[in-house]
Protein backbone atom coordinates (compact mmCIF):
# COMPACT_ATOMS: atom_id res chain seq x y z
CA UNK A 1 0.00 0.00 0.00
CA UNK A 2 1.46 3.69 -1.22
CA UNK A 3 0.99 6.48 1.22
CA UNK A 4 1.62 10.06 1.32
CA UNK A 5 4.33 11.19 3.59
CA UNK A 6 6.25 14.57 4.96
CA UNK A 7 5.50 16.84 2.23
CA UNK A 8 2.63 15.53 0.52
CA UNK A 9 4.36 13.19 -1.74
CA UNK A 10 4.18 9.46 -2.53
CA UNK A 11 6.60 7.48 -0.41
CA UNK A 12 6.77 3.21 0.32
CA UNK A 13 5.30 2.14 3.68
CA UNK A 14 6.66 2.27 7.13
CA UNK A 15 8.13 -1.10 8.26
CA UNK A 16 6.25 -2.65 10.79
CA UNK A 17 8.29 -1.45 14.03
CA UNK A 18 6.80 2.74 12.44
CA UNK A 19 3.06 1.93 12.39
CA UNK A 20 2.48 0.02 15.92
CA UNK A 21 1.49 3.14 17.70
CA UNK A 22 4.46 3.08 20.33
CA UNK A 23 5.52 6.49 21.27
CA UNK A 24 9.54 6.59 21.95
CA UNK A 25 11.79 8.98 23.21
CA UNK A 26 11.78 10.84 19.82
CA UNK A 27 7.96 11.13 20.44
CA UNK A 28 8.63 12.32 23.96
CA UNK A 29 11.41 15.05 22.64
CA UNK A 30 9.12 16.56 20.33
CA UNK A 31 6.36 17.33 22.56
CA UNK A 32 8.14 18.52 25.45
CA UNK A 33 10.23 20.93 23.22
CA UNK A 34 6.62 22.24 21.52
CA UNK A 35 5.26 22.26 25.46
CA UNK A 36 7.95 23.96 26.08
CA UNK A 37 7.95 26.83 23.37
CA UNK A 38 4.25 26.94 23.57
CA UNK A 39 3.73 25.97 19.86
CA UNK A 40 0.66 24.34 18.51
CA UNK A 41 0.87 21.48 16.42
CA UNK A 42 -0.31 23.40 13.42
CA UNK A 43 2.79 26.22 14.78
CA UNK A 44 5.31 23.25 14.68
CA UNK A 45 4.65 21.80 11.29
CA UNK A 46 4.61 25.73 9.88
CA UNK A 47 8.41 25.74 10.78
CA UNK A 48 8.98 22.29 9.65
CA UNK A 49 7.79 22.50 6.89
CA UNK A 50 5.42 19.12 6.86
CA UNK A 51 2.12 18.21 6.12
CA UNK A 52 -0.44 18.40 7.87
CA UNK A 53 -1.09 15.85 11.15
CA UNK A 54 1.84 14.67 10.40
CA UNK A 55 3.64 16.42 13.91
CA UNK A 56 0.78 14.58 16.06
CA UNK A 57 1.50 11.05 14.02
CA UNK A 58 5.41 11.83 15.74
CA UNK A 59 4.28 12.62 19.02
CA UNK A 60 1.84 9.32 19.65
CA UNK A 61 4.24 6.79 17.91
CA UNK A 62 2.20 6.75 14.67
CA UNK A 63 5.45 7.31 12.59
CA UNK A 64 8.34 5.66 14.40
CA UNK A 65 11.57 7.18 12.74
CA UNK A 66 10.64 10.58 10.77
CA UNK A 67 11.51 10.79 7.10
CA UNK A 68 15.27 12.88 6.93
CA UNK A 69 13.71 15.97 5.80
CA UNK A 70 11.90 16.08 8.79
CA UNK A 71 15.04 15.20 11.02
CA UNK A 72 17.16 17.50 9.49
CA UNK A 73 14.48 20.21 9.68
CA UNK A 74 14.07 19.12 13.48
CA UNK A 75 17.72 19.17 14.00
CA UNK A 76 18.16 22.85 13.05
CA UNK A 77 14.95 23.96 15.36
CA UNK A 78 16.00 21.90 18.36
CA UNK A 79 20.20 22.12 18.41
CA UNK A 80 20.20 17.87 18.26
CA UNK A 81 22.19 16.55 15.50
CA UNK A 82 20.18 14.34 12.76
CA UNK A 83 21.65 10.75 13.97
CA UNK A 84 20.97 11.84 17.61
CA UNK A 85 17.26 12.36 17.09
CA UNK A 86 17.33 9.09 15.05
CA UNK A 87 18.58 7.08 17.99
CA UNK A 88 16.23 8.44 20.30
CA UNK A 89 13.17 7.54 17.91
CA UNK A 90 14.93 3.85 17.96
CA UNK A 91 14.71 3.96 21.92
CA UNK A 92 10.69 3.19 23.69
CA UNK A 93 9.42 5.93 26.02
CA UNK A 94 9.92 4.61 29.76
CA UNK A 95 8.29 0.99 30.38
CA UNK A 96 5.49 2.69 32.74
CA UNK A 97 4.51 4.96 30.20
CA UNK A 98 4.60 2.91 27.10
CA UNK A 99 0.82 2.76 25.38
CA UNK A 100 -0.23 -0.70 24.97
CA UNK A 101 1.03 -2.30 21.33
CA UNK A 102 -1.97 -2.73 19.11
CA UNK A 103 -1.00 -5.13 16.73
CA UNK A 104 -2.08 -4.48 13.11
CA UNK A 105 -5.21 -5.69 11.50
CA UNK A 106 -5.50 -7.76 8.73
CA UNK A 107 -8.55 -5.45 7.43
CA UNK A 108 -8.59 -3.30 4.45
CA UNK A 109 -8.89 0.62 5.10
CA UNK A 110 -12.99 1.44 5.98
CA UNK A 111 -13.94 -2.29 5.60
CA UNK A 112 -16.69 -1.33 7.47
CA UNK A 113 -18.89 1.69 8.70
CA UNK A 114 -19.97 3.32 11.98
CA UNK A 115 -22.41 5.95 12.50
CA UNK A 116 -23.56 7.88 15.75
CA UNK A 117 -26.18 10.25 16.64
CA UNK A 118 -24.73 13.68 16.20
CA UNK A 119 -26.70 14.92 19.40
CA UNK A 120 -24.62 12.79 21.26
CA UNK A 121 -21.32 14.60 21.80
CA UNK A 122 -19.30 12.00 20.04
CA UNK A 123 -16.56 12.97 21.16
CA UNK A 124 -14.53 9.88 21.38
CA UNK A 125 -15.75 8.57 18.50
CA UNK A 126 -14.72 11.98 16.56
CA UNK A 127 -11.70 12.54 18.04
CA UNK A 128 -10.21 8.62 17.23
CA UNK A 129 -11.73 9.14 13.51
CA UNK A 130 -10.09 12.41 12.91
CA UNK A 131 -6.48 11.46 13.91
CA UNK A 132 -6.73 8.05 11.75
CA UNK A 133 -6.82 5.84 14.70
CA UNK A 134 -9.89 3.69 13.56
CA UNK A 135 -9.18 3.26 9.83
CA UNK A 136 -11.25 0.28 9.70
CA UNK A 137 -13.91 2.28 10.28
CA UNK A 138 -15.84 4.64 8.00
CA UNK A 139 -17.31 7.17 10.48
CA UNK A 140 -20.33 9.17 10.01
CA UNK A 141 -22.92 11.36 12.06
CA UNK A 142 -25.04 13.60 9.45
CA UNK A 143 -25.69 13.09 6.10
CA UNK A 144 -27.35 15.29 2.92
CA UNK A 145 -30.47 16.39 3.30
CA UNK A 146 -33.49 16.81 0.75
CA UNK A 147 -37.21 17.88 1.20
CA UNK A 148 -38.23 14.61 2.42
CA UNK A 149 -35.52 14.20 4.89
CA UNK A 150 -32.52 12.73 5.46
CA UNK A 151 -30.62 10.84 2.67
CA UNK A 152 -29.15 7.92 3.53
CA UNK A 153 -27.35 7.75 0.62
CA UNK A 154 -25.22 10.40 0.92
CA UNK A 155 -23.22 10.47 4.67
CA UNK A 156 -20.87 13.00 5.54
CA UNK A 157 -17.76 10.67 6.74
CA UNK A 158 -15.21 11.89 9.27
CA UNK A 159 -11.41 12.40 7.61
CA UNK A 160 -8.42 12.15 9.32
CA UNK A 161 -6.72 15.13 9.55
CA UNK A 162 -9.45 17.24 8.18
CA UNK A 163 -12.35 18.71 9.90
CA UNK A 164 -15.88 17.63 8.21
CA UNK A 165 -18.52 20.33 7.47
CA UNK A 166 -20.52 20.17 10.61
CA UNK A 167 -24.55 20.85 10.47
CA UNK A 168 -25.55 24.20 11.57
CA UNK A 169 -26.18 27.90 10.74
CA UNK A 170 -26.45 28.23 7.18
CA UNK A 171 -25.75 24.95 6.04
CA UNK A 172 -29.04 23.86 4.81
CA UNK A 173 -27.72 20.89 2.82
CA UNK A 174 -26.81 18.80 5.72
CA UNK A 175 -28.94 16.74 8.25
CA UNK A 176 -27.37 15.87 11.49
CA UNK A 177 -28.35 11.80 12.15
CA UNK A 178 -30.97 11.09 14.97
CA UNK A 179 -30.36 8.19 17.06
CA UNK A 180 -33.52 6.32 14.84
CA UNK A 181 -31.40 7.30 11.81
CA UNK A 182 -28.79 5.36 13.24
CA UNK A 183 -30.97 2.36 13.69
CA UNK A 184 -32.52 2.95 10.08
CA UNK A 185 -28.43 2.57 8.59
CA UNK A 186 -28.06 -1.09 10.74
CA UNK A 187 -30.95 -1.98 9.65
CA UNK A 188 -30.36 -1.76 6.22
CA UNK A 189 -27.14 -2.79 6.32
CA UNK A 190 -25.69 0.72 4.88
CA UNK A 191 -24.11 0.75 8.90
CA UNK A 192 -22.00 -2.31 10.79
CA UNK A 193 -22.02 -0.80 14.27
CA UNK A 194 -23.88 2.26 15.75
CA UNK A 195 -23.91 4.08 18.88
CA UNK A 196 -27.42 4.83 20.85
CA UNK A 197 -28.65 5.78 24.28
CA UNK A 198 -28.55 2.85 26.47
CA UNK A 199 -32.55 3.16 26.78
CA UNK A 200 -33.46 2.16 23.47
CA UNK A 201 -31.20 -0.26 22.08
CA UNK A 202 -33.74 -3.00 20.75
CA UNK A 203 -33.72 -6.80 20.89
CA UNK A 204 -32.24 -7.53 17.76
CA UNK A 205 -28.90 -5.92 18.92
CA UNK A 206 -26.06 -6.68 20.91
CA UNK A 207 -24.36 -4.27 22.79
CA UNK A 208 -20.26 -4.59 22.51
CA UNK A 209 -19.40 -1.68 24.18
CA UNK A 210 -20.51 1.57 26.49
CA UNK A 211 -19.17 5.02 26.45
CA UNK A 212 -20.17 6.31 30.11
CA UNK A 213 -21.34 10.19 29.72
CA UNK A 214 -20.95 12.05 32.75
CA UNK A 215 -23.74 14.44 31.27
CA UNK A 216 -21.93 17.79 31.39
CA UNK A 217 -22.41 19.72 28.88
CA UNK A 218 -26.53 20.11 28.80
CA UNK A 219 -27.87 23.53 28.86
CA UNK A 220 -31.00 24.87 29.04
CA UNK A 221 -32.14 28.16 26.24
CA UNK A 222 -34.81 30.19 26.97
CA UNK A 223 -35.64 34.14 26.53
CA UNK A 224 -34.42 36.48 29.03
CA UNK A 225 -38.17 36.23 31.12
CA UNK A 226 -37.75 32.74 31.83
CA UNK A 227 -33.94 32.95 32.46
CA UNK A 228 -34.71 35.69 35.15
CA UNK A 229 -37.84 33.40 36.67
CA UNK A 230 -34.51 30.39 36.98
CA UNK A 231 -32.68 33.35 39.72
CA UNK A 232 -34.47 31.90 42.55
CA UNK A 233 -34.36 28.36 42.05
CA UNK A 234 -29.86 28.17 41.82
CA UNK A 235 -28.90 25.30 44.85
CA UNK A 236 -28.01 26.53 48.02
CA UNK A 237 -24.58 25.54 48.02
CA UNK A 238 -23.81 27.17 45.22
CA UNK A 239 -21.78 30.12 46.38
CA UNK A 240 -22.90 33.87 46.70
CA UNK A 241 -20.56 34.85 44.07
CA UNK A 242 -22.13 32.40 41.64
CA UNK A 243 -25.72 34.35 42.58
CA UNK A 244 -24.00 37.71 41.79
CA UNK A 245 -22.89 36.71 38.67
CA UNK A 246 -26.61 35.23 37.99
CA UNK A 247 -28.00 38.60 39.27
CA UNK A 248 -26.33 40.81 36.81
CA UNK A 249 -27.15 39.56 33.82
CA UNK A 250 -24.13 37.00 32.93
CA UNK A 251 -25.17 33.09 32.69
CA UNK A 252 -25.61 30.71 35.88
CA UNK A 253 -22.99 28.65 36.94
CA UNK A 254 -25.30 25.82 36.52
CA UNK A 255 -29.18 24.89 37.31
CA UNK A 256 -30.15 21.57 38.52
CA UNK A 257 -33.19 19.91 37.17
CA UNK A 258 -35.20 20.15 40.85
CA UNK A 259 -34.67 24.18 40.07
CA UNK A 260 -35.90 23.94 36.49
CA UNK A 261 -38.99 21.44 37.84
CA UNK A 262 -39.95 24.55 40.00
CA UNK A 263 -40.22 27.16 36.99
CA UNK A 264 -42.24 24.89 35.31
CA UNK A 265 -44.62 23.55 37.72
CA UNK A 266 -45.05 27.81 39.11
CA UNK A 267 -45.71 28.65 35.01
CA UNK A 268 -48.29 25.95 35.21
CA UNK A 269 -49.69 27.14 38.50
CA UNK A 270 -50.45 30.15 36.76
CA UNK A 271 -52.76 28.82 34.50
CA UNK A 272 -50.00 28.61 31.30
CA UNK A 273 -49.69 24.81 29.41
CA UNK A 274 -46.03 25.17 28.83
CA UNK A 275 -43.26 23.05 26.92
CA UNK A 276 -39.52 21.94 26.83
CA UNK A 277 -37.87 21.66 23.04
CA UNK A 278 -35.90 18.39 22.71
CA UNK A 279 -34.58 15.95 20.74
CA UNK A 280 -36.12 12.36 20.90
CA UNK A 281 -34.18 9.66 22.15
CA UNK A 282 -31.36 12.05 23.35
CA UNK A 283 -29.58 13.31 27.26
CA UNK A 284 -32.02 16.01 26.83
CA UNK A 285 -34.85 13.62 26.93
CA UNK A 286 -33.47 12.07 30.15
CA UNK A 287 -33.28 15.48 31.29
CA UNK A 288 -36.81 16.49 30.77
CA UNK A 289 -37.68 12.85 32.40
CA UNK A 290 -35.56 13.46 35.71
CA UNK A 291 -37.65 16.84 36.06
CA UNK A 292 -40.91 15.25 35.06
CA UNK A 293 -40.06 12.37 38.01
CA UNK A 294 -38.37 14.56 40.54
CA UNK A 295 -41.67 14.32 43.20
CA UNK A 296 -43.61 11.18 43.24
CA UNK A 297 -46.20 13.05 44.66
CA UNK A 298 -46.54 16.16 41.80
CA UNK A 299 -45.49 14.45 39.31
CA UNK A 300 -45.53 16.13 35.96
CA UNK A 301 -46.85 14.39 32.68
CA UNK A 302 -43.49 14.00 30.47
CA UNK A 303 -46.16 13.72 27.04
CA UNK A 304 -47.27 17.17 28.28
CA UNK A 305 -44.37 19.14 28.69
CA UNK A 306 -42.03 17.95 25.78
CA UNK A 307 -41.97 19.26 22.25
CA UNK A 308 -39.91 16.67 19.91
CA UNK A 309 -37.64 18.16 17.19
CA UNK A 310 -34.68 17.38 15.46
CA UNK A 311 -31.00 18.72 15.76
CA UNK A 312 -31.77 20.15 11.81
CA UNK A 313 -34.27 22.75 13.26
CA UNK A 314 -32.16 23.24 15.89
CA UNK A 315 -29.49 24.65 13.79
CA UNK A 316 -31.35 26.79 11.52
CA UNK A 317 -34.68 27.80 13.07
CA UNK A 318 -34.74 30.89 15.15
CA UNK A 319 -36.35 30.33 18.11
CA UNK A 320 -39.12 32.68 17.65
CA UNK A 321 -40.15 30.36 14.65
CA UNK A 322 -39.92 27.40 17.19
CA UNK A 323 -42.48 28.81 19.25
CA UNK A 324 -44.90 29.62 16.65
CA UNK A 325 -44.77 25.91 14.83
CA UNK A 326 -45.00 24.52 18.78
CA UNK A 327 -48.12 26.45 19.49
CA UNK A 328 -49.24 25.44 16.18
CA UNK A 329 -48.85 21.56 16.98
CA UNK A 330 -50.06 22.23 20.15
CA UNK A 331 -52.71 24.78 20.74
CA UNK A 332 -52.47 27.06 23.97
CA UNK A 333 -49.12 25.70 24.58
CA UNK A 334 -45.86 28.15 25.38
CA UNK A 335 -42.70 27.27 24.28
CA UNK A 336 -40.36 27.78 26.80
CA UNK A 337 -36.54 26.45 26.32
CA UNK A 338 -35.21 23.74 24.72
CA UNK A 339 -32.80 21.54 26.39
CA UNK A 340 -29.57 20.92 23.99
CA UNK A 341 -26.25 20.46 24.14
CA UNK A 342 -23.67 23.62 24.22
CA UNK A 343 -22.91 23.42 20.48
CA UNK A 344 -26.32 23.20 19.67
CA UNK A 345 -27.15 25.85 22.26
CA UNK A 346 -24.65 28.02 19.98
CA UNK A 347 -26.34 27.68 16.91
CA UNK A 348 -29.87 28.77 18.51
CA UNK A 349 -28.04 31.40 19.85
CA UNK A 350 -26.55 32.47 16.74
CA UNK A 351 -29.21 31.81 14.34
CA UNK A 352 -31.52 33.75 16.83
CA UNK A 353 -29.24 36.98 17.02
CA UNK A 354 -29.17 37.10 13.21
CA UNK A 355 -32.46 36.14 12.15
CA UNK A 356 -35.05 37.86 14.97
CA UNK A 357 -32.64 40.39 16.68
CA UNK A 358 -33.09 38.73 19.95
CA UNK A 359 -30.89 37.62 22.13
CA UNK A 360 -31.51 33.89 23.86
CA UNK A 361 -30.13 33.00 27.11
CA UNK A 362 -28.13 29.71 28.17
CA UNK A 363 -28.26 28.02 31.13
CA UNK A 364 -25.84 25.02 31.86
CA UNK A 365 -28.39 22.42 33.95
CA UNK A 366 -27.15 19.30 35.63
CA UNK A 367 -28.91 16.32 36.72
CA UNK A 368 -29.86 16.84 41.11
CA UNK A 369 -28.51 13.85 42.58
CA UNK A 370 -30.47 10.91 43.67
CA UNK A 371 -31.84 10.18 47.08
CA UNK A 372 -28.27 8.65 47.72
CA UNK A 373 -26.51 11.98 46.97
CA UNK A 374 -25.34 10.51 43.74
CA UNK A 375 -24.81 12.09 40.31
CA UNK A 376 -26.19 11.18 36.69
CA UNK A 377 -24.85 9.05 34.30
CA UNK A 378 -25.91 8.45 31.23
CA UNK A 379 -24.84 5.42 29.11
CA UNK A 380 -24.37 5.15 24.95
CA UNK A 381 -23.79 1.43 23.58
CA UNK A 382 -22.06 0.27 20.73
CA UNK A 383 -24.61 -2.03 18.99
CA UNK A 384 -24.77 -4.43 16.06
CA UNK A 385 -27.39 -6.99 15.06
CA UNK A 386 -27.42 -10.37 16.26
CA UNK A 387 -27.16 -11.53 12.58
CA UNK A 388 -23.87 -10.11 11.75
CA UNK A 389 -21.82 -12.65 13.94
CA UNK A 390 -22.11 -16.17 12.97
CA UNK A 391 -20.78 -18.09 10.64
CA UNK A 392 -22.68 -16.69 7.48
CA UNK A 393 -20.81 -13.75 7.54
CA UNK A 394 -17.65 -13.90 5.74
CA UNK A 395 -16.07 -10.94 7.01
CA UNK A 396 -16.75 -11.92 10.37
CA UNK A 397 -13.36 -12.48 11.71
CA UNK A 398 -12.25 -9.07 10.15
CA UNK A 399 -14.97 -7.93 12.03
CA UNK A 400 -14.41 -9.32 15.45
CA UNK A 401 -10.69 -7.42 15.06
CA UNK A 402 -11.97 -4.02 13.80
CA UNK A 403 -14.31 -4.52 16.97
CA UNK A 404 -11.25 -5.17 19.22
CA UNK A 405 -8.95 -2.32 18.14
CA UNK A 406 -11.89 0.36 18.19
CA UNK A 407 -13.18 -0.18 21.96
CA UNK A 408 -8.91 0.14 22.93
CA UNK A 409 -8.83 3.59 20.88
CA UNK A 410 -12.24 4.78 22.17
CA UNK A 411 -10.71 3.76 25.52
CA UNK A 412 -7.71 5.74 25.06
CA UNK A 413 -9.25 9.06 23.47
CA UNK A 414 -11.84 9.22 26.37
CA UNK A 415 -9.06 9.06 28.66
CA UNK A 416 -7.35 12.26 26.70
CA UNK A 417 -10.44 14.04 26.39
CA UNK A 418 -10.75 13.54 30.05
CA UNK A 419 -7.62 15.26 30.27
CA UNK A 420 -8.62 18.92 29.05
CA UNK A 421 -8.21 21.90 31.56
CA UNK A 422 -7.64 25.10 30.84
CA UNK A 423 -3.73 25.16 31.45
CA UNK A 424 -3.11 21.59 30.21
CA UNK A 425 -5.07 20.75 27.31
CA UNK A 426 -3.39 20.09 23.84
CA UNK A 427 -4.66 22.90 21.58
CA UNK A 428 -4.42 21.13 18.65
CA UNK A 429 -7.08 19.00 20.55
CA UNK A 430 -8.93 21.84 21.25
CA UNK A 431 -9.07 23.18 17.70
CA UNK A 432 -10.26 20.05 16.30
CA UNK A 433 -13.44 20.13 18.90
CA UNK A 434 -13.81 23.75 18.09
CA UNK A 435 -14.40 23.45 14.11
CA UNK A 436 -16.20 20.06 14.83
CA UNK A 437 -18.73 21.93 16.85
CA UNK A 438 -18.47 24.86 15.28
CA UNK A 439 -17.50 27.34 17.90
CA UNK A 440 -15.18 28.93 15.99
CA UNK A 441 -17.69 31.55 14.29
CA UNK A 442 -17.59 33.40 11.03
CA UNK A 443 -14.00 33.26 9.69
CA UNK A 444 -13.45 29.55 11.20
CA UNK A 445 -10.87 31.25 13.42
CA UNK A 446 -9.63 29.53 16.80
CA UNK A 447 -8.44 32.76 18.90
CA UNK A 448 -8.73 32.69 22.89
CA UNK A 449 -12.63 33.13 23.21
CA UNK A 450 -13.01 30.28 21.08
CA UNK A 451 -10.77 28.18 22.77
CA UNK A 452 -12.45 29.17 26.38
CA UNK A 453 -15.77 28.84 25.07
CA UNK A 454 -14.54 24.76 23.45
CA UNK A 455 -12.79 24.06 27.09
CA UNK A 456 -16.48 25.34 29.22
CA UNK A 457 -18.24 23.12 27.00
CA UNK A 458 -16.01 19.77 27.06
CA UNK A 459 -13.82 20.63 29.99
CA UNK A 460 -16.28 19.66 32.24
CA UNK A 461 -17.45 16.00 30.44
CA UNK A 462 -15.59 12.82 31.74
CA UNK A 463 -15.82 9.87 29.39
CA UNK A 464 -15.30 6.36 30.05
CA UNK A 465 -15.61 3.50 27.93
CA UNK A 466 -15.73 -0.02 28.94
CA UNK A 467 -16.12 -3.74 26.84
CA UNK A 468 -20.15 -4.82 27.31
CA UNK A 469 -19.77 -8.52 28.45
CA UNK A 470 -22.61 -9.51 26.31
CA UNK A 471 -20.87 -8.42 23.36
CA UNK A 472 -18.00 -10.14 24.36
CA UNK A 473 -19.24 -13.21 24.77
CA UNK A 474 -20.85 -13.23 21.63
CA UNK A 475 -18.09 -11.75 19.77
CA UNK A 476 -15.53 -14.15 21.22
Amino acid sequence: MISHGFLGRTVEPMSKAQTTGRRTLLSNLLRDYRLEHRLKQTDLQKRLGCGPGYISKVETGLIGTPESEFLRALSRETGKTVDELVGLSQQAEESSEVDQLIPRLPVARHEFKLAFGHSLWGAPLFHAAHEGRIPEFAVTSSARSKSSGVDFSQPVWIEADRIVQSPGPGISELAALSSVDVLTLLRRGEADVGALPGNIVPEDFIRIGTIVDSAAGCTFVCRNETFKKCQGNIPPRQNKKSRDTFASGSEVVSLQTAGLRAVIKSENDAGKKVRIGLEENTIAHEFLRDICERERSQRLNLNDIKWNLRTSELATKPFTVLKRECASEHPSSDLIGVIVWEPHATWMTSVEETESKQELRKVPIHFTPNELGRPHHLSYELVMRRNRIGRMNPKEKELRAAISKLLYELWDSANRLNKLRKWSADYNTIEQLARYYRFTGSGDIVDDETIERTLNAVGSILYSVRWDVQGLSSLF
